[in-house]
C-alpha cells in the first residue's frame, strides 16, 4: 500500500468513529490525560465541532505550501498568526458544520496530489496533510 492509499484510509477511522458515539477525542497513542472531567471542553468542542491544541511554536504559513494554500483557495496572508494544530490532538463532535468545513475539504485534499503535494513541494514534508488540516481549520 503507498503512502498516499494510507493517507486516504487515515480519516475513515475518524468519521466512522464519530458516526458511533457522536464524540471523540482523537488523540496520539503516547497522549494521556491528568483529569477524566472533559464538561468544559466538551461544551466548547459542542459549540463548534472541534476543539484542537496547538502543537507547534510555528504559524502554518511556515510549511505549507502555496500550492496547498491555492487549492483550498486560502491565503498564506491569513495563516501568519495561525499556530499550527495536529488533527490527532482534538476533541471531535459529530457536527454538520465539522463534516462540510473541516472533514469533506481535508478527504478531498487528502485524494489530490496537487492538494497533498504540490509540484515543488519538499519529500521531506512528510506531515503535508496536518497542513491541510490547518487550513481548512480558519
Amino acid at each position: 500500500m503507498t503512502s498516499d492509499v494510507k493517507k486516504q484510509h487515515a480519516l475513515l477511522p475518524l468519521q466512522e468513529t464519530l458516526r458511533e458515539f457522536g464524540i471523540v477525542f482523537w488523540c496520539h497513542h503516547k497522549m494521556r490525560f491528568n483529569s477524566s472531567n472533559i464538561d468544559s471542553l466538551r461544551a466548547r468542542a459542542e459549540a463548534v465541532g472541534l476543539l484542537a491544541w496547538s502543537a507547534h511554536p510555528y504559524p502554518t504559513s511556515t510549511y505549507t505550501h502555496d500550492g496547498t494554500f491555492r487549492y483550498l483557495g486560502a491565503s498564506r496572508h491569513n495563516f501568519h498568526f495561525h499556530r499550527m494544530v495536529e488533527p490527532d490532538a482534538a476533541l471531535y463532535v459529530n457536527t454538520y458544520r465539522l463534516h462540510y468545513r473541516l472533514l469533506q475539504p481535508w478527504v478531498s485534499c487528502a485524494l489530490d496530489p496537487e492538494c497533498l503535494a504540490p509540484p515543488g513541494a519538499q519529500a521531506s514534508h512528510t506531515f503535508v496533510d496536518n497542513y491541510s488540516y490547518c487550513v481548512v481549520l480558519l
